[in-house]
């Protein structure tokens, strides 16, 4: 596509290799440099995903890094994610998970990285099926309220590594894309599309990253009121237990 520059994809991969079936080829579609897979050392996995890659007709562009090596960090997704961005080629990175698959439009906005100081571009996703809280989302943001960041974002390798402390990053455990944009923010823009039809078939969350989302928020001093409210509307109970429990368990080493 005229105006894009050739650019790197990262896609942590942790569990349910299959569904690169169905998030690759969308991948591929895109006609990246390279697609960049960050694994776990499990052999089935691997194995699958180069069969898989194979089948896609691109395992030339498709490079597959595997973590042998013991971690720190409190979420191992967020250091497999960043090892994945310093191994690119790059300074154009599209970052997404193993359950997303990607709208083919997403590549005519990748020529903003660069202008009036853009570091980060973010697009909407939709979940399959559809869901309660994926209707809220986006009543709210019809109201004027803030985006919801996804999963899906090109960004600037350059911009990233001058912005994002990665001692920071260690200490957190959940939302490490969050992360990477608040720290963007700091010295350039962030634009968010959602004229493209991102598809999440993994929308269902766990009761332990719901909790976490709570202790999360507490780190970063959201307001109990606005927890409430926004654990009231998406139905995260949890969410509210892990706001309260969070200053006994960061005490314990969590940060």
């Amino acid at each position: 596509m005229k105006g894009v520059g050739t650019f790197s994809v990262v896609v942590p991969v942790k569990d349910e290799t299959a569904l690169l079936r169905y998030s690759l080829p969308a991948i591929y579609a895109l006609e990246p440099d390279e697609v960049i897979l960050v694994m776990e050392p499990n052999g089935k996995s691997i194995d699958k995903a180069r069969e898989i890659a194979l089948e896609c007709g691109t395992i030339e562009k498709t490079k597959i890094v595997v973590l042998f090596e013991p971690c720190d960090w409190k979420l191992r997704h967020a250091y497999a994610r960043r090892k994945g961005f310093k191994l690119a080629r790059n300074d154009m990175i599209f970052s997404l998970d193993i359950d997303k698959i990607v709208d083919k439009k997403v590549k005519k906005y990748f020529s903003l990285i660069g202008k009036d100081k853009v570091a980060l571009v973010s697009f909407s996703e939709m979940p399959y099926p559809f869901s309660y809280r994926w209707f809220i989302g986006v009543l709210l943001q019809k109201l004027g309220y803030p985006f919801s960041l996804t999963g899906f974002f090109v960004f600037s390798k350059k911009a990233w590594l001058e912005t994002e402390d990665e001692n920071s990053v260690k200490r957190i455990y959940t939302s490490d894309d969050t992360h990477l944009v608040e720290s963007l923010k700091k010295k350039y823009q962030v634009l968010h599309i959602s004229e493209v039809k991102n598809i999440n078939i993994r929308p269902r969350e766990s009761k332990e990253y719901e909790f976490l989302i709570g202790v999360e928020r507490r780190r970063h001093g959201t307001p109990l009121l606005k927890i409430l409210i926004s654990s009231l509307l998406f139905l995260r109970p949890l969410t509210i237990m892990g706001y309260l429990k969070a200053r006994e368990i960061l005490r314990e080493g969590f940060e």
